[in-house]
């Protein structure tokens, strides 16, 4: 019987896309860049952590999307005399449109996922408050295979007050 993949997010970048398929047993990782695909398979058995950071890009892209924004918005500053005051306001905040997407849509995010024998940089999806839904779906299929942990057991002192 063939294996039954569900896939649970796609990610990437300009030059990269990446899709997640989850498994009864492991996680499919496919990394494409147009013309070659690359496939990792991570079981949950095997996996030791997943870490999710939010990354620098996000402000990159904030930078980007403010300098054209405000260089449309001096040109039209100085061109509203010719194309008319409403006209120019209404480019003068379409220039800006980029820019409030990128604030509506969050930081963006990159994980790493390590198993025994290798640690994996991995794009779940490009936004952080999506890819920590995806990382809780993945975090209870590796629970039922591996048995929830009791974090008290691993912090000293930890779950005590006083």
């Amino acid at each position: 019987m063939p294996i039954q993949y569900r896939k649970i997010c796609k990610g990437g970048d300009f030059l990269r896309s990446s899709r997640i398929y989850m498994a009864e047993d492991h996680l499919l990782y496919v990394l494409s860049n147009g013309y070659t695909e690359e496939y990792r398979r991570f079981f949950f058995k095997d996996i030791q952590y997943i870490v999710l950071c939010q990354t620098r890009s996000w402000w990159v892209y904030t930078g980007i999307w403010g300098f054209i924004g405000a260089g449309i918005l001096a040109m039209m500053f100085f061109a509203a005399s010719e194309f008319g005051e409403m006209t120019a306001s209404v480019i003068a905040v379409l220039g800006f449109l980029p820019l409030m997407v990128n604030f509506l849509l969050g930081t963006s995010a990159r994980a790493v996922i390590k198993t025994i024998t290798s640690e994996e940089k991995i794009s779940l999806t490009p936004r952080y408050r999506s890819s920590l839904k995806v990382l809780a779906e993945i975090k209870a299929k590796i629970e039922v295979v591996q048995g929830r942990i009791d974090k008290s057991s691993l912090i000293p002192g930890a779950g005590q007050t006083g």
